[in-house]
């Protein structure tokens, strides 16, 4: 176990190849940082290792922000860190609430637990799908053919 963030540093060094000729970040760097990130910190809860899963954890902070910042898109890497540090927190606050508000009794504070989880893990999912869609991928969409038209005939 000592040598889990070994693992996970020689996985974001190798994924981070040289920048493409169009400016971009190659999607399939981001998607594997993230399943590896996703994988260890899976791992050190079915182990119940705090410091496997703070290494996951440190992954899925640092790994893609750091691939887009290898590739020249500081601001991208910018926008990834914010969101991966501001997302699964307003994710477990709002399933939180939500789970509190299901729960009745005793039972409120083991569904607001609940929804805490659930909420971070969609905040989380949602971050890493929204950095592969939108952030990664060529630096400018290739601009789609235009057709004007003016005139015609009545």
């Amino acid at each position: 176990m000592r040598h889990a963030g070994l693992l996970v540093v020689a996985g974001a060094l190798a994924a981070a190849a040289p920048a493409r000729a169009d400016g971009g970040v190659p999607r399939y760097q981001v998607v594997a940082a993230d399943v590896a990130a996703d994988a260890t910190i899976a791992l050190g809860v079915h182990l119940e290792s705090p410091t496997v899963s703070g290494w996951g954890v440190a992954a899925y902070l640092l790994v893609a922000p750091a691939i887009h910042l290898v590739h020249g898109d500081g601001g991208d890497a910018a926008r990834s860190l914010g969101l991966r540090l501001v997302a699964p927190v307003g994710g477990a606050f709002a399933g939180g609430l939500v789970g509190l508000a299901a729960g009745s009794g005793k039972d409120a504070l083991a569904t607001g637990f609940g929804g805490l989880v659930v909420g971070a893990v969609l905040g989380t999912l949602a971050v890493e799908l929204y950095d592969v869609a939108v952030l990664a991928g060529p630096a400018e969409a290739a601009a789609a053919p235009r057709v004007v038209s003016f005139g015609g005939q009545f």
